[in-house]
């Protein structure tokens, strides 16, 4: 009887093992295990990059044409109209409308960002024994500790958490009464101790760059069979108009504007009537270019460009504020902050060594969403994309489509034939039904913005008058630019339509999640970040809720003053002053040298006994 019931399983075993041998033969379908660099650019105009605006000689990217070229260009890669709900797509595989639309300031706002529940793409990548890295910009939410980028997934982070910070200085993109902070972290504690210990001079974009060559290097040097997931989040090109000197080259027939809200080009450069907006903004886009094209550089002195995959898209639009930037759509209508294709449809595109050769050199037209590389990085790495954590927590799971088979060529038609931007824009087939006013309903030029171009205000005042009773319709395949409102022509389309789009907003749902505010009673949640930012952070950006601080109010009479205490500690690797952790830790070292005096006297006194102690741990977070 038991030789037989290990004959049987013998056979069962060797029945699995050829069927996963017989499974990899024929397989192809992925790449094996690649590494997958995503570059995620930041207001990047579709037309400032060379293979969308040959007409503008002033533009060089010769790298991202180069990678395009030898890649699959994605021509209609959706995104949102504003940044952070774009980023909270990207790392938790759900649509906006799923998740957020909201493109406020985690400073002020403590809802912005992803849900502490949700799943983040590192979090899979890392279940599938990817080392996962991010670089650069979050704006996921930071107000509690637990939506940091390590609680998301990455092994690494360094970066700003908020919406922007100047190039030179890494000064936050808040207004805190006028006080002088950093936006800058590094893993779970800010970059620096101090202020006086961080370099204000660099340039942060290098010293991101820098970030990434040493992630790829020293992943290299590793020699294992570990790929890597990192996140490249640039800050280019977005506001402060700011770059190196050596950067900056003045086209001419350009305009002034961006000085409003812009001190300098580059430090030391203080003459106002010199500012050239495009030629500044355009010089930044370069720049990103000139970066990337030393990563790929990188990525093949090192032998891992084979067998990486090489991701890069804009978050959103380019920005039309002529205040404080200058990028450039056309052909496309709008721009960032509309629902315009120059708002929501961005320069993107696969490349790399890891791409199917069949597919490269090509332009694919199918319809995607950037919440859909969730998913498909889950199915390049093996593992399953739902979510049940957010389930558990009745939260809307992962939507995003499986693209592999369309990016590898083994289908010829996109999965996505539909897409909800917000509750008043759908995109269906080749229509877009947009059904709410729009500003910003401008056309711009090759060579744009430039001397003639009108004020900021007078381009925001361009208005389309779209309503749910009389919505706007556009076929967005043979009209691009958005030229020609077809819904009085096809009434039935965008009743259609707008039917549809009432239908999918019934499950809508917009993250609320909020903690207790970490700063005295008498500070208002709005300005609660920047209390914690200079009384508790050091003059850094960081969380402001759930944090326990031992830190006393002037007037400790008042109980109106008195801070809140809540029922967390600060977690791992946090620099903040926590007094409290430190004598737990003291009672429990004391707890151990008495334990240990009791064991060291039992045994010169002779006893046999076995004494077994239990281990006493203790870290900033759990105690």
């Amino acid at each position: 009887f038991c030789r037989g019931k290990l004959a049987q399983t013998m056979s069962t075993v060797f029945s699995c093992l050829v069927l996963v041998v017989c499974s990899v033969l024929a397989g192809g379908s992925h790449p094996a295990r690649p590494n997958i660099l995503f570059i995620l650019a930041d207001d990047l105009g579709w037309a400032n990059v060379g293979y969308h605006n040959s007409q503008n000689q002033e533009i060089h990217t010769p790298n991202i044409d180069q990678l395009v070229a030898n890649g699959l260009e994605l021509d209609r890669h959706y995104v949102y109209s504003g940044c952070a709900p774009s980023r909270a797509a990207l790392q938790s595989g759900r649509l906006p409308v799923h998740v957020t639309i909201q493109n406020d300031d985690g400073l002020t706002d403590p809802k912005h960002g992803i849900p502490t529940k949700m799943t983040g793409i590192a979090s899979k990548m890392k279940q599938a024994g990817y080392a996962t890295h991010l670089v650069g910009k979050w704006d996921c939410g930071f107000a509690t500790f637990d939506r940091l980028p390590l609680q998301k997934g990455y092994d690494s982070y360094f970066g700003y958490l908020s919406k922007s910070v100047t190039y030179f200085t890494k000064a936050a993109d808040n207004d805190c009464d006028g006080v002088d902070f950093v936006d800058l972290w590094e893993d779970n504690a800010p970059a620096a101790d101090s202020l006086e210990l961080l370099d204000r001079d660099n340039y942060v974009e290098y010293l991101f760059a820098e970030r990434v060559n040493d992630l790829i290097v020293s992943h290299s040097a590793r020699g294992d069979d570990k790929p890597f997931f990192i996140m490249y989040s640039m800050h280019l090109p977005h506001y402060p108009t700011e770059l190196p000197e050596d950067k900056y080259t003045a086209f001419g027939d350009d305009e002034d504007v961006c000085m409003l809200n812009n001190d300098y080009l580059w430090p030391g450069f203080v003459d106002g009537t010199e500012f050239e907006c495009r030629s500044a903004f355009q010089g930044q886009t370069n720049l990103m270019d000139e970066i990337i094209g030393n990563l790929i550089n990188v990525l093949k002195q090192e032998g891992m460009y084979e067998n990486t995959l090489i991701v890069f898209s804009s978050d959103n639009g380019g920005s039309y504020e002529l205040d404080s930037t200058a990028a450039n759509n056309w052909p496309l209508r709008g721009g960032k902050s509309s629902m315009f294709e120059g708002g929501i449809r961005v320069p993107a595109f696969v490349s790399g060594g890891a791409l199917p050769s069949a597919r490269r050199g090509q332009v694919e037209e199918g319809l995607m969403h950037i919440a859909d590389w969730y998913t498909t990085f889950c199915s390049v790495a093996g593992v399953a994309a739902t979510d049940p954590h957010a389930i558990k927590a009745d939260l809307p799971d992962v939507e995003g489509l499986d693209f592999w088979p369309l990016i590898a060529g083994q289908v010829d038609e996109s999965p996505r034939t539909e897409l909800a931007i917000t509750d008043t824009t759908f995109i269906s087939g080749n229509y877009k039904l947009i059904a709410q006013k729009q500003n910003w309903a401008i056309w711009a030029g090759p060579l744009f913005p430039n001397a003639s171009t009108s004020s900021q205000e007078e381009l925001e005042d361009v208005t389309l008058l779209c309503s749910t009773e009389k919505p706007c319709l556009f076929d967005i395949y043979s009209d691009p630019s958005e030229y020609n409102d077809l819904s009085d022509a096809l009434p039935e389309v965008a009743d259609a339509m707008l039917a549809r789009l009432e239908e999918l907003s019934a499950d809508f749902w917009q993250t609320a999640e909020q903690g207790v505010d970490s700063c005295p009673h008498s500070v208002d949640t709005a300005s609660c970040g920047c209390w914690m930012a200079e009384n508790h952070w050091n003059f850094f950006t960081g969380p402001y809720q759930n944090l326990v601080i031992t830190q006393r109010s002037e007037s400790e009479d008042d109980e109106n003053d008195a801070l809140f205490v809540s029922d967390q500690v600060l977690q791992h690797g946090q620099k903040g002053t926590n007094y409290l952790v430190y004598i737990l830790i003291s009672v429990a070292a004391f707890v151990l040298i008495g334990v240990y005096a009791r064991y060291f006297k039992a045994i010169g006194q002779g006893k046999g006994e076995e004494n077994v102690m239990g281990g006493v741990q203790t870290s900033y977070g759990t105690i």
